[in-house]
């Protein structure tokens, strides 16, 4: 019976242990940066809660990215309020501002390319974070590598 509870007990200390260090991992990756489009200078502004991230040339809002080496959340900095970019399916794949979940419709998986990181959407695997140019918005198409899905990797 002793056997079995030590055995217990060094499970739990090794599960707590490896949760502490993926928890460190995570939080060391985290970055504080600005969402610029490639050689544009146009950069990703957040308005608050439930507003479109919009894209000025002027005006860049600090943001934090989580996932560098996986999935992660894109969150307003400071990260206080526990703000996140989201895909907006229902209002035609627009990104927003909203109360992180950790919903996949909030995560993104970045890929490297030429140098820039193309952010695919883990909702909707064929989608991208795209800056739609015409409407000075960030919102999501079909990935296609293109100048405007290209955000410069600053680290």
């Amino acid at each position: 019976m002793k056997a079995r509870r030590v055995i217990a007990v060094a499970a739990a200390s090794a599960i707590a242990a490896a949760t502490a260090v993926i928890g460190a991992d995570t939080a060391s990756a985290a970055t504080q940066r600005t969402f610029c489009v490639d050689s544009s200078f146009t950069c990703a502004n957040n308005f608050g809660v439930g507003n479109t991230v919009g894209m000025f040339s002027s005006q860049a809002s600090l943001w934090l990215f989580n996932g560098l080496n996986h999935p992660g959340q894109i969150q307003v900095w400071p990260p206080s309020p526990g703000l996140c970019m989201q895909l907006d399916h229902n209002a035609g794949n627009i990104i927003i501002v909203a109360a992180c979940n950790g919903a996949s419709y909030q995560k993104w998986s970045p890929e490297l390319l030429n140098g820039n990181i193309v952010y695919r959407s883990q909702w909707d695997a064929t989608q991208c974070l795209t800056y739609n140019q015409s409407r000075s918005i960030l919102d999501t198409v079909t990935c296609n590598g293109a100048w405007y899905q290209n955000f410069p990797y600053t680290d």
